[in-house]
């Protein structure tokens, strides 16, 4: 038994590039958010511990309609207290 409390999360980050660009662009910006988090990564601030434990993905990215488009970037975590 773990001597850890556990809270699964995630953290999603919005990739904005102007619409017209290309998703290419948008999905580069992500690639980057991605490669800033790799499966294992432990960020620790005292006794809290947050762990990446799944690899940060992205999906469909969404035409907002206002001159840009945004790929949503997401992070998921578990925190140990």
């Amino acid at each position: 038994q773990s001597r850890y409390g556990r809270q699964n999360g995630f953290c999603q980050v919005s990739c904005f590039v102007r619409d017209g660009t290309g998703e290419i662009k948008a999905i580069n910006v992500a690639n980057k958010i991605i490669e800033a988090f790799p499966r294992s990564t432990r960020i620790t601030d005292g006794e809290l511990i947050v762990r990446i434990d799944s690899p940060p993905y992205y999906k469909n990215g969404i035409n907002q309609g206002n001159g840009w488009f945004m790929l949503p970037v997401t992070i998921p975590f578990t925190v140990l207290t």
